[in-house]
């Protein structure tokens, strides 16, 4: 096949999608109308073969597989610390912006209840003598979640439209 433009990648996804999306206001309704890991994913099938976007195959399977390295800025997001009950913990308001590295298929199967995650040892055991009170997890609430998934598909955007 030949090389796919950054007009038929539009086109394709917007074959995808009840909308078709010509604007930035349009991109920022996708969320409401399909899943995005589909959108990614379909994006991932046309970027391979396209020769205007060499870095968008590797940020995508990132991605949709998770960062295994550093994540990107627009991942970083506020969380609530949990004790062993699941209750908030308080004091913590300078720890709470955390890396979210998971990939948007397990992000987008937490939108209903949001995601509990466990931490590492050494960040439990810090952030428990800052607060006085033992640090069980961190939970990341849905409307967290879906701002991060919002924020995926305006990066998805920023590429094929620019």
């Amino acid at each position: 096949m030949g090389s796919v433009t950054t007009t038929s990648l539009i086109t394709e996804i917007s074959a995808l999608l009840p909308l078709s999306p010509q604007t930035p206001e349009d991109f920022d309704q996708l969320i409401l109308n399909q899943s995005i890991s589909l959108v990614v994913n379909h994006a991932l099938e046309y970027s391979r073969e396209s020769v205007n976007h060499p870095d968008l195959v590797p940020w995508l399977m990132e991605e949709i597989k998770g960062y295994s390295q550093a994540c990107p800025h627009y991942r970083q997001r506020p969380i609530t610390y949990i004790d062993v009950q699941g209750q908030a913990i308080g004091g913590l308001q300078n720890y709470q912006i955390y890396p979210i590295a998971l990939g948007i298929t397990k992000l987008e199967s937490h939108l209903k209840n949001g995601l509990t995650m466990r931490l590492p040892a050494q960040v439990k055991q810090f952030l428990s003598q800052q607060c006085n009170q033992e640090v069980y997890a961190a939970h990341l609430a849905p409307p967290q979640i879906l701002g991060l998934l919002e924020d995926i598909l305006k990066q998805l955007q920023q590429y094929i439209l620019n």
